[in-house]
């Protein structure tokens, strides 16, 4: 298989396969936290989006784009941070 240059790079800023590791298995244990978190937040945060990160909710914005610009603003990676809509609604599937 080829991989191109583009590919490489992006690989590289990942960092090493351990440190790629140690991020994913952050981001479950942050979304795994944030979901028993959860009922509380749609209380106090009804309709808004949530970002959680390292174990901490860092952030609350009515719209997606104005939480990205918090995320951006302090300086945290924008792939490892966990992002939630805080529906007060339910929503029903049908897959």
């Amino acid at each position: 298989m080829v991989i191109s240059e583009k590919a490489r790079r992006l690989m590289r800023s990942l960092g090493t396969a351990e440190e790629v590791r140690k991020l994913m298995d952050q981001s479950r244990k942050d979304r795994e936290a944030f979901f028993a978190l959860k009922p509380k937040l749609v209380k106090e945060h009804p309709d808004q989006w949530a970002a959680f990160f390292q174990g901490e909710v860092v952030g609350f914005a009515a719209s997606l784009d104005e939480l990205l610009t918090l995320i951006d603003a302090r300086g945290l990676p924008r792939a490892w941070v966990f992002t939630h809509f805080l529906n007060k609604k339910k929503v029903t599937l049908v897959l």
